[in-house]
């Protein structure tokens, strides 16, 4: 498949795009195909319906197409200036980087307490005054939590490298769980001990980019 024209176009407007990427899930997902040519409104050729056969040429224009698509998501989301070009080459850690990022775009990676099949886990470095260990060490009543991505994911979207606002996770309500047998009378600024977060009743975990 051609898309000559795209050549140097800003991906999000690309002509005809969101028809051909219709068209191509369509036929993935398994719909039949039916053709027709009309003239002033008079049908003058038609075709029986067919099964598309997923053949290697499908799968690598839709693998290809929703590659598009993805970068269009993040593209249009920051407003980054993202050229088409035809001769791409990325590895699958990168491709997943992209998928990655889409999701946390739609809302996917999004959940409540009943999709919750593993452990929330942080760790906590003791600050210098024991002020914030004291706190969880005390805490009696459910918190909410909001965490801040240290170092921001860069990707290459058509082979420009670009650099994506500071992931936020938010989740609550929730109550900390410390595993080992603290002595608050013998931890000191620099500390690292490990806290496990329990999910309460009416438990969402909102994960997002930083507006900011």
């Amino acid at each position: 498949h051609s898309f000559k024209k795209w050549e140097g176009l800003k991906i999000n407007n690309l002509p005809f795009f969101k028809t051909i990427y219709s068209l191509y899930n369509n036929m993935i997902e398994g719909w039949e195909l039916f053709t027709s040519l009309e003239i002033d409104g008079n049908q003058i050729i038609s075709s029986a319906r067919q099964k598309v056969d997923k053949s290697d040429t499908l799968l690598n224009t839709y693998d290809f197409l929703h590659y598009i698509y993805c970068c269009k998501v993040i593209s249009e989301k920051f407003n980054f200036d993202i050229r088409y070009e035809k001769n791409i080459s990325l590895t699958d850690k990168e491709y997943e980087n992209i998928l990655e990022a889409v999701d946390v775009i739609e809302g996917k990676q999004n959940s409540d307490i009943n999709k919750i099949t593993e452990k929330i886990m942080c760790k906590l470095t003791v600050d210098n005054d024991l002020q914030n260990a004291k706190f969880l060490l005390e805490s009696k009543s459910p918190l909410s939590i909001k965490i801040v991505q240290e170092k921001c994911d860069k990707i290459k979207l058509f082979g420009m490298e670009v650099t994506l606002p500071a992931k936020v996770a938010y989740f609550g309500p929730v109550l900390p769980k410390i595993h080992e047998e603290i002595d608050i009378d013998r931890l000191k600024g620099g500390d690292i001990i490990d806290i496990e977060w329990i999910p309460q009743s009416k438990f969402t975990y909102i994960i997002n980019y930083d507006d900011n």
